[in-house]
């Protein structure tokens, strides 16, 4: 009886991040209604610590900086993700989606897939692990 109430709340946890990750990402798709042109002004490469069985390794993180204008204002924004693979070249012309409201709030790429794809994934393990934790005694 005390694994499934621990394993509901669990579940219950994953699914909650799920559904507010995937409900943040939507938000933002919506408010982001707005497509120009950018230009990739640098890729800059940070190293990270990765753990693992065979224990902490370093690796190199990519993250793009993107300069665009709205009106008469520039902006320039640097990924907030990161990448192990260097998606963008310097100069590069990518699509930017901004907020019309408040322009320095953007993506590009596939940063919004990203959080699309974590909230569902969260979300269906939350619901899974929900499922087991009513069958178990």
């Amino acid at each position: 009886m005390k694994e499934s109430i621990v394993l509901l709340i669990f579940g219950g946890i994953f699914l909650l991040v799920g559904v507010i990750v995937f409900a943040q990402t939507i938000m933002k798709r919506k408010k982001c209604s707005e497509v120009v042109t950018g230009t990739v002004k640098e890729v800059t490469t940070d190293r990270e610590l990765q753990r693992d069985s065979n224990g902490i390794h370093s690796k190199v993180v990519f993250h793009t900086i993107v300069e665009y204008t709205v009106g008469e204002q520039n902006y320039i924004q640097r990924s907030s993700s990161g990448s192990t693979a260097n998606a963008h070249y310097v100069g590069e012309q990518i699509e930017v989606h901004y907020d019309p409201e408040n322009p320095i709030k953007s993506y590009w790429g596939t940063s919004n897939f990203l959080g699309l794809f974590a909230g569902t994934i969260f979300g269906l393990v939350g619901l899974g692990i929900m499922i087991v934790s009513m069958f178990i005694k």
